[in-house]
């Protein structure tokens, strides 16, 4: 996959940004978004990306969706659909630590995100890193996370809201989620996390595809087939 990469300037810093351009943009100019790990577990990206989509990134790791990377992650989108003339709406692809950034910036400016693909995604940043639910959790990302959020020990057993706090029914009616998930996964506890969240989808009569797989670790990531998923994905 061939990215094009540049710096993205906010509030005086600058960030790595990259775009992959298709040959051919669809129509409309499409595109998606994920928040981490640009390089890994990328069938579904590049199957857009051979569709017709743009593709976007920011580096801002080590952040897990707190406040400032949610208000950098905005902006950038923001100028990337004016700079390249893109659809208004695009999907967010959250893997991992990437669902809480992917789910909060989708919460917070809902009129831009398409929809969700989301793959063994953290929602609770108290079972990952924190390891409070089951799994277990990473003291140097929880360190990190403490960090990036300004948080104490204490005060973060407490944070509110967490992405599951926030999904509201307007949300989720508007918002298709294509969920993946092993079952087995032994670093982000499903139950507590993306089971929770396809439950939430279900309840409140949300458009929702999903594919778990039984015997499936944290990793690897992506669908069995990327075709079932971008199908569904394009069709929202």
């Amino acid at each position: 996959m061939k990215w094009s990469e540049s710096e993205f300037q906010f509030k005086r810093r600058g960030y790595p940004s990259s775009v992959a351009v298709p040959e051919v943009p669809a129509c409309g100019k499409p595109w998606a978004w994920r928040p981490e790990f640009r390089d890994a577990f990328t069938a579904v990206d590049v199957e857009l990306l051979r569709r017709g989509w743009h593709l976007l990134f920011l580096d801002l790791p080590d952040q897990y969706g707190s406040p400032f990377a949610r208000e950098v992650f905005s902006a950038f989108l923001d100028r990337m659909i004016e700079k390249h003339e893109l659809a208004g709406k695009g999907i967010y692809i959250g893997l991992s630590r990437g669902g809480l950034s992917a789910l909060h910036v989708a919460m917070d400016q809902p009129e831009r995100c398409r929809a969700l693909y989301l793959d063994n995604p953290v929602c609770n940043f108290r079972s990952w890193p924190g390891g409070m639910d089951g799994g277990p959790g990473s003291q140097g990302d929880w360190e990190k996370l403490l960090s990036a959020y300004g948080l104490t020990d204490e005060e973060a057993r407490v944070w509110g809201p967490q992405p599951l706090d926030r999904l509201t029914s307007d949300f989720i009616s508007r918002t298709p989620l294509g969920l993946v998930g092993g079952l087995q996964d032994e670093v982000v506890p499903w139950e507590q996390n993306g089971a929770s969240l396809a439950e939430k989808w279900d309840v409140r009569g949300g458009s929702l595809y999903l594919e778990t797989k039984p015997e499936g670790l944290h990793h690897p990531h992506g669908p069995e087939k990327v075709d079932p998923l971008i199908t569904f994905l394009e069709n929202t």
